[in-house]
Order: C-alpha cells, then structure tokens, then sequence
C-alpha cells in the first residue's frame, strides 16, 4: 500500500507524469495548457487534498502523489511540471536531537532547490504556524523560513496569515496565492436526523451539546474546555453536555483524560477512529463546535462545523477565515479560560436563537456551500496558472 491507501503502482514516476499528460489530452487539453502537479507527501487522515485537487482536470492540471523526493530526479529534461508540498513534519520523524533536526532540514532544502535548479515549479501550502506539538519548534520556523525562501509560490488559507507568522518566519508578499480552505460539502455522509443523532448519543432535547472533535492530544485544548464546562454548567443549569470524539492520543495524555472525565456524567467521550460515515452523528447532535486549541492557522473540524451549519469556539487567529459570518464562529483569546467562555455562551446563544429544527443555522451552511470543494479547486487551479 502506498501513501494514500492504494496498491503500489508499478510504473515508474515518469511513466505516472506521461500518462497523466495523456489523459490531459483525452480531455481536450493541448499541450500548451496541459499542465502536471505532483503532491507530498500523500495524506489519507483527511481528504483535504483529494477536496483541493478535485478541478484538476477541468482546469487542465493532472494531478498525482509524489512517492518520494528523489522521484523527480528520473524526469527527462523536457518533462518540468509543478512540486506541490504540504506538511513538513515528516523530516523530523525518528530524530531526538536538535541537531539532527537542523541536519535533517538541510538535506531537504538543498533537495528541493536541486528540484527547483531542473527547473520545476515549487509551491508550498502553509497549514500551520508550526506543526502540532512541535518537537524542534527553533528547528521547525528555521526550516519554515528557508522553505518560504526557496519555494516560488505560498499557498495561505487565512487571510491573516503573514500576520500571524510573523513572530517566527516571514513571506515576501510577491509569492502569495491566497485561496481559502474548503468546506466539506458533499463529502461526509449526511443523512440523519439531529434526533437520531442525538438518541445514539443518550442526548435529550433540553441538553445544550458541545463537540470537540478531532484526534485525541495536548495540542487539541481538549482539558482546558473541560475546566471551561464547569462553569457552562452554572450558566446552563445543569443542562450542558460535552462529546469528546477522535482517535485515541499518547497513553500518558489519555491517562490525564480519563482521570479527568471517569465521575463525570455530562462527558461523552468516544476515543476511536471516526469513519466518513459516523462522522454526521457528533455533528449532528451538537449545538456548538469547540475547536479550543492553543494555536491554529486553520482549522479542518472549525470547516467540518460550518459545513454542518453549526455555531463554533475558535481560536482569535482562526476568526479571519470565518469573516462572512463572525457572528457565528466565535473567537476567544487561546487559553483565556474568561475569553473562551464567553465565545461558548455566545455561540450556544447563536445556536438557540438562529438554527432550524434540526440543529442547522442556513447561514451558515450557505458560507459553507460557497466554499465547496470543487468551486475552492476550480479557483486554486487558476489562481496558480497563471504562476506555473
């Protein structure tokens, strides 16, 4: 199996790039506007990038995972095409000194400006400041600043993204291409009822639920929201609930969870791989999305929560995304327990006053749908055409 959860592919990396140009072909499109992006590294945690790459072909971009750095170098001369990267934890995967971290950045900036010498496009997506829970935070922003430097385009999803940087690493405003995230439009199953949803989850009418979803761990602000419920509960009488739902963390920070939430009724926890499927009944059952983390740039469950058309607790950095309806995605200062109270008041608020019966605020599922997956890629594609 390969990185995105297929069958090997037994054909070289550039056997891959000349059949992508020929399907570009089969499409109508000529040579001169036929175009090739390979991504890395492949993820299949979430389909982000299936989302981003959905207009590839109407747009006249062929698109294909990267299977390693070093595959580019088999391309002949006449083959240039445009090196898509994402995340870049993965160069400090299996190192323990900082050291070794600088080393292993290195090997991977002069690896990338070899790329660039051939003559390929680079192109790099800032998802975060700096990875979640950062091993190498020193080592991390140098890396990110080296690849700012080295790569020809940055591709941002929060408006305020040089901004938020700027303490760490800077972005020289002539490789900006700015197009925001995705929704999750049409692609998580979304068929049931709120109150089907809420019956498998033991919820009834008169509770007043808050979902904090994603992968379970320190970076997630799970255990400062759980504090914040205490006081919830005063200003709901009792009636609030929590649904913790995700993949389980590292066993020391599970432990410090349960110890947490094993007296408590009003906590739901379920800490397990949710599938596409299972996914619409935490949502759906849910009046407000906690998304109370430390430090996001941007935020997949605060995207997951509009496309369901719910209210939300983001962090203040997070708010410029959400410009259209900020009355509904609630910022709050990152570990300002006061702040985060009030953006949950103010969202349940926001739930009570504007959803529908079944849990939904139209206007907020209309933001959502102006932001489906194929109208963001359609408008990625162009953005960097004119680029590449």
């Amino acid at each position: 199996m390969n990185a995105i959860g297929l069958m090997e592919d037994p054909r070289q990396f550039s056997e891959v790039c000349i059949d992508a140009m020929s399907a570009l072909a089969t499409q109508g499109h000529s040579l001169d506007t036929a175009r090739l992006l390979a991504y890395y590294p492949a993820i299949n945690r979430n389909p982000f990038q299936k989302m981003l790459y959905a207009s590839g072909f109407d747009e006249g971009f062929a698109v294909t995972p990267l299977p390693s750095l070093d595959a580019v170098d088999v391309l002949s001369d006449r083959m240039k095409i445009t090196i898509h990267y994402h995340w870049l934890h993965g160069i400090f995967r299996r190192i323990d000194k900082a050291r070794e971290a600088k080393k292993a950045a290195g090997r991977f900036i002069d690896q990338i400006r070899r790329q660039q010498e051939a003559g390929h496009h680079l192109l790099w997506t800032l998802h975060n400041i700096l990875s979640h829970s950062a091993k190498f935070p020193e080592e991390e922003a140098e890396l990110r600043q080296s690849m700012v430097d080295v790569v020809d385009h940055v591709h941002i999803m929060n408006p305020a993204t040089k901004f938020l940087i700027g303490s760490k690493y800077a972005i020289d405003d002539s490789k900006i291409i700015q197009v925001s995230h995705p929704s999750y439009s049409g692609v998580y199953g979304d068929y049931i009822s709120r109150a089907q949803a809420r019956l498998e989850l033991g919820l009834n009418e008169e509770n007043i639920a808050f979902l904090c979803f994603g992968a379970l761990g320190p970076h997630k602000g799970t255990r400062f929201f759980i504090r914040v419920l205490d006081d919830l509960q005063k200003r709901f009488h009792g009636r609030a609930r929590l649904i913790i739902a995700g993949a389980k963390g590292p066993s020391d920070y599970m432990e410090k969870l349960y110890s947490m939430i094993s007296a408590r009724s009003d906590i739901i926890l379920y800490a397990d791989h949710v599938d596409d499927q299972a996914l619409q009944v935490f949502f759906r059952a849910s009046d407000v999305v906690v998304c109370p983390y430390a430090m996001s740039l941007n935020s997949g469950v605060a995207m997951t929560a509009a496309t369901f058309g719910k209210p939300a607790v983001v962090p203040e950095m997070l708010a410029p995304v959400f410009g259209d309806i900020d009355q509904h995605m609630i910022g709050f200062t990152p570990d300002d327990h006061e702040s985060c109270l009030k953006a949950a008041n103010e969202a349940a608020n926001a739930a009570g006053e504007h959803a529908d019966s079944d849990g939904t605020v139209k206007v907020i599922t209309d933001w959502s749908e102006a932001r489906a997956p194929e109208k963001v890629s359609s408008e990625f594609f162009r953005a960097i055409r004119s680029r590449v």
